[in-house]
């Protein structure tokens, strides 16, 4: 597997050939992050940046919708074990693409999620027991999407669902409901193996703006806190360390400096991260790309520097940008 690939075509296929099964069964990559066509049966015409593509290739024009052809059909049959497999299907799989069958029919939502499901299943199979998946999809999919990650992956593996908050709305053009808002990142793992960095975002003005006390013993900035449920042989220590302040009162509080955390810890839901409404500069004119912040926050907490990130929906190539400029080895399929 060579560094800087990018693959393009079909990534099931590509999935298949270029990736066989690992001969020591590890798999191949440390990080998958995915951001695939959601179903929003919208047409997309794509201008990108003068210079960025040649001049009689700017426009760009996708349909993200999905119908049932011939080719889902035979996906479907794979799927449930009428037809031969190159994929090795579990049977909690194929009883759940019969339950779907019965619950949505044969129409554009059971195609989406058969292309989904045996991609899916194709990409656990190149994961590495310690690796970490990514799926990005919003609300349209991905309350089936999850079932389907479920019982490819394991509801034990689940980790979490992120919200993120895409931006600003203008709440006019929201019709008779609440503003749409927000994608969904499911986060699952191929084991309980996995690596995981936690992440951290600043403090605001007004956090920043408790931290006033300093001793000018070297530590720094602190702000005084209530000591809770700390343990009396907590306590005793902290005092040891000048970390406890008495007052007039007799309540003791608690230094907590400034340098204690790194932050903020983040949580699953990220508000803080917008689109590219306010970074122009980063913007390439693609429809659903998404902001270089969003994937530095996945790749640094679900990978170290060396690993191997893999994207099979690159798109406009944000995921690899970001994964050379974090030092990761990275393949995308385009």
């Amino acid at each position: 597997m060579q560094n800087r690939t990018l693959y393009f075509g079909d990534n099931l296929e590509i999935l298949r050939e270029k990736f066989p099964d690992a001969p020591d069964g590890e798999g191949y990559f440390d990080l998958i992050y995915l951001d695939p066509p959601f179903n929003s049966s919208r047409d997309y015409n794509v201008l990108f940046k003068e210079g960025l593509v040649d001049s009689q290739a700017q426009v760009q024009a996708f349909e993200d919708s999905w119908h049932w052809t011939e080719e889902a059909q035979s996906a479907f049959e794979e799927l449930v074990g009428v037809k031969k497999s190159k994929t090795n299907i579990n049977e909690q799989v194929a009883n759940l693409m019969l339950a779907l069958e019965k619950l949505v029919g044969h129409n554009d939502v059971l195609a989406y999620l058969t292309m989904m499901t045996i991609r899916l299943i194709e990409l656990r199979r190149v994961l590495k027991k310690t690796g970490s998946i990514y799926l990005h999809c919003d609300p349209t999919a991905s309350h089936y999407l999850k079932i389907v990650m479920d019982a490819i992956f394991g509801k034990k593996n689940f980790h979490n669902e992120i919200v993120w908050r895409r931006g600003h709305v203008n709440v006019n053009t929201a019709g008779h409901q609440f503003p749409r808002n927000h994608d969904v990142i499911f986060f699952y793992t191929k084991s309980n193996e996995n690596y995981y960095k936690r992440s951290f975002r600043p403090y605001s003005e007004k956090t920043m703006a408790l931290f006033k006390y300093d001793d000018n013993d070297g530590r720094g900035k602190y702000r005084l806190q209530t000591l809770r449920t700390y343990g009396e042989e907590t306590i005793r220590k902290m005092e040891k360390d000048n970390r406890i302040v008495t007052m007039p009162s007799g309540k003791k509080y608690f230094k907590q400096y400034l340098s204690d955390k790194e932050g903020v810890t983040v949580d699953d839901v990220w508000d803080d991260l917008s689109s590219l409404q306010g970074n122009p500069k980063e913007a390439l004119g693609y429809p659903t790309q998404k902001p270089e912040p969003l994937l530095e926050r996945i790749i640094n907490a679900s990978s170290k520097e060396g690993d191997w990130i893999l994207d099979p929906f690159s798109g406009c190539g944000t995921t690899v940008s970001v994964a050379e400029q974090l030092n990761r080895k990275w393949v995308g399929i385009d």
